[in-house]
């Protein structure tokens, strides 16, 4: 399996859609280093809130 792949499912699984969370949270978890982190937010499979604090998916406005 690809490590974006692995890294992907890891996401989905740590961190259900529009949960937010800090790059510390993040860098907690083995396989997510800084470089992982970045690429997942390249990818937009992470999205940036603020500096260090992100969310996947959609946040609800409700």
């Amino acid at each position: 399996m690809a490590l974006n792949t692995k890294r992907r499912r890891i996401l989905e699984f740590i961190m259900p859609e529009g949960v937010i969370v800090t790059r510390t949270w993040l860098m907690g978890i083995d396989e997510l280093d800084k470089h992982a982190i970045d690429n997942l937010v390249k990818s937009e499979e992470l999205k940036v809130l603020s500096r260090g604090i992100y969310y996947r998916g959609r946040l609800d406005s409700s």
